[in-house]
């Protein structure tokens, strides 16, 4: 039990603020792609592949009340974002990937992205990744797009059959 001593029986006023929690979407998390386009292009041929955005994870709301407070009363945080054209890069095989630019055969401008092989060097499997900027949460690295360049052959002469000179061994 506890002893209040001289203040026994006594009241005081004390003023206690309740703020709000006020929502902040920074939380909202992205993960990879459920699935990575995959595509085959001719040597002179052309695709242009779609590059799929990542899956929003909102699995954040369970142990951040600023970020669970956005998804109260039918609300939510914008699962949007882009890749900008500098963002798709050439998996090389360095670290980070290498600019389009040095490749003139692949092309991002933002929204298309077209692929237009022309040499035989390039026959092969490739991958881009993108870097996708979100309107909320922090941009996230994903390989976006593996292709294959082929050879095809178009056309073929049939060569004429001899008339002339023909001799059978038997």
């Amino acid at each position: 039990m506890a002893d209040w001593g001289a203040n026994s029986g006594s009241t005081a006023t004390i003023a206690i603020t309740i703020d709000p929690i006020t929502c902040s979407c920074s939380a909202l998390a992205w993960t990879a792609p459920g699935s990575i386009t995959t595509a085959t292009v001719a040597i002179n041929g052309s695709i242009t592949p779609s590059i799929p955005n990542p899956t929003a994870d909102t699995s954040a709301t369970s142990s951040n009340a600023a970020f669970s407070s956005c998804y109260e009363g039918g609300n939510d945080c914008a699962t949007t974002g882009a890749y900008a054209s500098a963002d798709i890069k050439y998996l090389d095989g360095n670290s980070g990937g290498a600019a389009l630019s040095g490749y003139d055969w692949i092309s991002f401008d933002g929204t298309t992205l077209t692929i237009s092989p022309t040499a035989t060097s390039v026959i092969g499997s490739h991958s881009l990744m993108g870097t996708f900027t979100p309107t909320y949460g922090t941009a996230a690295q994903f390989t976006v797009v593996t292709f294959t360049v082929e050879c095809e052959v178009t056309s073929f002469t049939k060569p004429v059959n001899p008339t002339t000179g023909l001799t059978y061994n038997l």
